[in-house]
Formats: C-alpha cells, structure tokens, sequence
C-alpha cells in the first residue's frame, strides 16, 4: 500500500484523492456508497480544503477500502503543518526534481530488466525492484507535496492581485 512516511509530504486534499485512486473507484461510486451528492463528493476529492465529516471517516476508509486518510492523520499529528515544508518551485527546483524522477525511474526499469533477462523471477529480484520502486515513490509523493504547495501559493497571489 503506502508507506506513512510518505504522507508527511502530501496535503489533506491529495491524501482524500490518494484514498480514492487506490479505491479503483470513481466518484460516483464513492458517493453512492457513502450516501452523499455527486456534488458534495466532488468536493472532497478536489483541491479544496472541504473534508468527509469526522464520524464518516470509518465508513470512508470502508467504501475507499484503504486507510489511507486515518495513515494521513497519525502520521501528521507529531508533525508541525503550519510550517512550509517544501522549498519554494521555480523551473530550476522543478528541472531538476524532474531528473531525479527519470533516474530513479529508469533504475526501476534497469532492475526490473535484470530480473527478467532470464526469464524467471526470483525474491531477491523483486526486492531490487521493490526497493526501486519506493525510491519512485518517494519522490512522487515529495514533488505532489511541493507542486501542491506552490499551486496554492500561486493562486492566492493570482487572486490577491485581482
């Protein structure tokens, strides 16, 4: 699933749209099952700081079968939000985390080559390109974390502006 370290880098926000792309369900679906309007669902799993109710969390990770969002809390709770944590983007930051993605991308293909080339798998090969795959992994969930932040801030300087 996903490693709560991880979450440290998301915003609550990405973390409801995590919960949802693990669910292999669509809005609709969740909506259905948790007795809210399209509409209403939408809002949870867009950017906007519009959340489950605290007592639907259960029933949430239930329908999403994840627990993703209660991962999302524990992991938050020793840890000061009210802090940037991310450097600030420009095409540089961005340039280069982007490179970063590729190399570790492109080692997840390297492994995952080595494991095949003799046309069967073994675990210790998996474990290569298991460990490959975090490294993704991490990455991703660091770049969402800055593009996030960095989105927000660009639109409230858009908006202030106006």
């Amino acid at each position: 699933m996903v490693d709560p370290k991880e979450l440290l880098n998301i915003d609550a926000p990405d973390a409801f749209r995590l919960a949802l792309e693990f669910s292999g369900k669509s809005e609709k679906e969740v909506a259905a099952e948790m007795g809210w309007s399209f509409t209403n669902c939408h809002r949870v799993f867009s950017q906007e700081d519009y959340y489950a109710s605290f007592q639907n969390i259960p029933k949430f990770c239930e329908v999403v079968g994840n627990n993703i969002i209660v991962l999302w809390l524990m992991v938050n709770v020793d840890n000061d939000l009210s802090k940037p944590a991310h450097e600030k983007v420009d095409c540089q930051v961005l340039l280069k985390d982007l490179g970063e993605l590729f190399k570790e991308t492109g080692d997840v293909g390297k492994e995952g080559a080595e494991a095949i080339k003799d046309a069967k798998l073994e675990p210790h090969e998996l474990r290569k390109v298991i460990k490959e795959l975090t490294h993704v992994s991490d990455k991703v969930f660091k770049m969402i974390g800055k593009l996030r932040t960095a989105e927000r801030c660009l639109t409230k300087m858009l908006k202030d502006q106006k």
